[in-house]
């Protein structure tokens, strides 16, 4: 069964991309609450410098700041509902993200590992995210197809 509009992985329209892909969610809150203006220049020189140099070694393939808040859209009973964010408790809502072309799973958590907004604030997480090369379900189909 072929699939319509979908160019695989190794096609001439999708070739594979090296290295691999992987996108940082940053997860938090208002970590800069109760600092002082010195301190918050510090941590975001030392975010700064971190980002640079992983952007001078080739690594960044993007990344922004995400603005606070947001909308949920989901469908059903009929309709579609829209609902005002932060999504989860605000403390873990996703501040931003940022893309990295890197090897491997390993060499990403390790970057991750090394970034200032993680050493400053413990209620802080980085989710590392392997960007899909095809959409899974699309893989999923294909096996399908070929069990038939």
């Amino acid at each position: 069964m072929p699939l319509k509009h979908h160019y695989p992985v190794g096609s001439e329209a999708n070739p594979e991309r090296e290295p691999s892909q992987y996108m940082f969610l940053f997860r938090h809150g208002k970590w800069d609450e109760g600092l002082s203006a010195e301190e918050i220049m510090k941590i975001m020189e030392d975010v700064r410098t971190w980002f640079d140099a992983l952007a001078k070694a080739g690594k960044v393939a993007g990344g922004s700041p995400l603005m606070e808040g947001g909308k949920t859209v989901r469908i059903g009973n009929g309709g579609a509902s829209v609902s005002d964010g932060p999504f989860v408790e605000s403390k873990e809502a996703v501040a931003g993200y940022l893309l990295l072309r890197v090897d491997s799973m390993e060499e990403a958590v390790e970057i991750a590992k090394t970034s200032p907004l993680l050493r400053h604030d413990a209620t802080m997480t980085t989710e590392v995210r392997e960007i899909a090369p095809e959409c899974p379900v699309y893989v999923r189909l294909r096996e399908m197809a070929a069990a038939v």
